[in-house]
């Protein structure tokens, strides 16, 4: 049998604890956030300008090995974020964040000034396969594989 060959650009990590893989899995979540403070968003945190339409993300829960695949159907970038202009991002997508109401955002949004929303679809499960992370830091939980060096062929058998 022939290996499959997958060339990575994102890998996103995920806490057990919050159940989300399921949820991407299932459709009930179509929306990915990252929220960003001003000397974050100097830094370029990933996946800020780093993502476009059409570009494939895969998931795993920390520490445990990569298992599904998503493909990015759209991304708003928003700044200059207020407490009321997040509280009202919240309350527009909390159904695709996966929410059963806009209350159940628990993540500190509280001084963050940038927002972005990846959307996500043909959700799918996959052969599940580690990842190095050796280079992103223990805590990264999106790696954007941007380099051409960077780019690791997986062979999955």
């Amino acid at each position: 049998m022939e290996p499959i060959v997958i060339s990575l650009k994102h890998i996103v990590a995920m806490h057990q604890s919050w159940g989300l893989l399921p949820k991407i899995l299932s459709g009930e979540k179509t929306v990915l956030t990252r929220w960003y403070k001003d000397n974050e968003k100097e830094y370029k945190t990933k996946p800020w300008d780093n993502i476009s339409k059409g570009e494939t993300i895969y998931f795993h829960v920390s520490g445990l090995p990569v298992t599904a695949k998503a493909k990015v159907k759209k991304i708003i970038q928003l700044e200059d974020i207020t407490p009321k202009s997040a509280k009202e991002i919240i309350e527009k997508y909390y159904k695709e964040l996966g929410l059963k109401n806009p209350d159940e955002f628990h993540r500190d949004i509280d001084g963050k000034k940038y927002c972005i929303l990846v959307f996500i679809e043909k959700p799918e499960k996959i052969k599940p396969f580690y990842v190095d992370k050796t280079g992103y830091g223990i805590l990264a939980d999106w790696m954007v594989l941007e380099d051409e060096d960077d780019l690791e062929e997986v062979h999955i058998d």
